[in-house]
């Protein structure tokens, strides 16, 4: 697809649904008809949003911002196209927007209040939907989630002229994420990713827009709250460093690298252009010392997009 061609154009529109998900291992399926355009054409998807609401968590410090962004992973298709490989929790899809916002202190009692996360993903390029085509979006919960969530999926779209033609090949975005199981030792935490995680699972290139970091801190005050390392003024970084090197070998880090040094904290991202060729891959490998060791939960994606023919 000429990504010129759909850059600008179309009229704005954007819909979208929500969904109740149980904590722990929850699921849930978007409403595949409130995801669908409003027009009677097809349309170019621009960006994606969650946004997650809790009800009655405990009222906590001001400096404590609980996470739900780890708790809930999601997988997206559109018919027979993966857009993620597998479940993905959503803070990996795009990077950081701000930290969780609170509201409702004392609607429901003195000590109870609302708490929301957003999350935003800007696909690399525009998305075509052709006309007649439904983009699933599943949901599930994991263990991170530990109170019923309120999850709101919405669409940021263009609707095209009615009798735009489906071009032979479409760019479409793709997100594949390495959760690490942290295996403990003494001293330290260490895992490594497998030929299945930051992989480029195509027949075709991969063009990787950027690898995201994010870092849940779980165990906080009270007693298991997940919040997310960066937002808390009191819990840094250090301790946990990365190593990434390709399938060919060569190293992307020289070494470990402190965590925040690979991913800017401010956006949570490292800006990495390159094209991933059929079955290559990065690898990933975590080590985490110090203080705050059994309590850190580091987890990396992959994005990027690659062509598709459209039968």
């Amino acid at each position: 697809m000429n990504p010129a061609k759909f850059q600008f154009g179309g009229v704005p529109a954007v819909f979208g649904a929500d969904v109740a998900l149980t904590a722990t291992n929850g699921t849930a399926i978007v409403d595949t008809g409130a995801l669908a355009s409003p027009f009677r054409a097809p349309y170019l998807l621009d960006e994606i949003r969650f946004l997650v609401r809790v009800n009655r968590f405990t009222q906590i410090a001001w400096y404590y911002y609980p996470l739900f962004g780890n708790g809930i992973t999601a997988k997206l298709q559109m018919g027979r196209i993966n857009i993620t490989q597998d479940f993905v929790p959503i803070w990996l899809f795009g990077t950081h927007v701000q930290k969780l916002w609170i509201a409702g202190a004392g609607v429901i009692d003195a000590q109870h209040l609302y708490g929301y996360n957003e999350y935003r993903w800007k696909l690399p390029r525009p998305l075509f939907v052709p006309l007649g085509s439904a983009i699933t979006v599943n949901l599930q919960a994991t263990p991170f989630l530990t109170a019923a969530a309120r999850v709101s999926v919405s669409f940021v779209a263009r609707a095209l002229p009615v009798g735009t033609k489906t071009p032979p090949k479409i760019d479409v975005p793709f997100v594949t994420a390495y959760i690490p199981d942290l295996q403990t030792s003494t001293n330290e935490r260490t895992a490594q990713s497998s030929e299945k995680d930051l992989v480029n699972p195509f027949l075709v290139p991969l063009h990787v827009q950027r690898f995201i970091g994010r870092q849940s801190y779980n165990g906080g005050y009270p007693a298991g709250l997940v919040f997310e390392v960066g937002d808390d003024g009191t819990i840094a970084f250090v301790g946990t460093d990365i190593k990434l090197a390709d399938s060919m070998g060569y190293n992307v880090t020289r070494d470990f690298t402190p965590f925040d040094s690979v991913f800017e904290p401010g956006r949570r991202a490292w800006t990495f252009l390159r094209q991933l060729n059929p079955k290559e891959r990065y690898n990933a490998a975590f080590r985490i010392t110090g203080t705050y060791r059994a309590k850190l939960n580091p987890q990396v994606s992959l994005v990027g997009f690659r062509e598709e023919v459209m039968a």
